[in-house]
């Protein structure tokens, strides 16, 4: 196959994974491709290496950033330097970077995160899989679904802060997608989902 041809089919195939609102291609795609582009000058790159991975750790921040205030956002983001050290677009970089080292639901290296609250999370079954597959084609309300899910990976939602709670439905969601998927096009990549196959 040309390049130009395979570029081709890679574009029309990732146009159809955001039509179809396949998570597994999406979040990868994204992580992979549009990761921060510019260098962060050394003391912002610092204070972005000092931020932890999610919500659980960096509980203040996570709560300023969902107040939803730029300015409040940029000045936690700086964790104590000055802002007006840097120019606005600087800060404006390194907050971005930040809302997603804290937010995003893949790490660096495309694998789902975790927390000990889900570390021990079960991906379902195929059988477990089917039944989720017919309750979405029975039109089932997503609530009915993910109360379903979370009883096959062994959680109780109750027990997860919302964050985590969105991590669980996007992997249960991204997974059901990745096998049916497979089942189409006989492709499937499972590392998003390798620290969980292992449970």
């Amino acid at each position: 196959m040309k390049n130009q041809d395979k570029r081709n089919e890679v574009i029309v195939a990732l146009a159809k994974a955001y039509e179809d609102g396949n998570l597994l291609v999406i979040n990868q795609v994204e992580s992979i491709l549009t990761p921060n582009k510019t260098e962060l000058k050394p003391a912002l790159q610092k204070v972005l290496n000092s931020f932890g991975s999610n919500p659980l750790d960096e509980k203040e921040f996570y709560e300023i950033f969902s107040d939803g205030n730029k300015f409040k956002i940029e000045t936690a983001s700086a964790r104590g330097l000055d802002v007006d050290d840097f120019n606005a677009v600087e800060i404006a970089q390194l907050a971005n970077r930040v809302i997603h080292k804290v937010t995003s639901k893949l790490d660096d290296d495309g694998i789902y995160k975790t927390t000990p609250n889900i570390d021990k999370m079960k991906l379902p079954k195929t059988s477990q899989l089917g039944e989720l597959t017919q309750m979405t084609q029975d039109g089932k309300s997503e609530e009915e679904l993910m109360k379903k899910a979370y009883e096959y990976a062994g959680l109780s939602e109750g027990d997860l802060t919302e964050w985590e709670a969105h991590l669980v439905q996007d992997i249960v969601l991204a997974y059901m997608s990745a096998v049916n998927q497979q089942l189409i096009d006989n492709v499937s990549n499972i590392t998003p989902f390798s620290r969980y196959l292992k449970n």
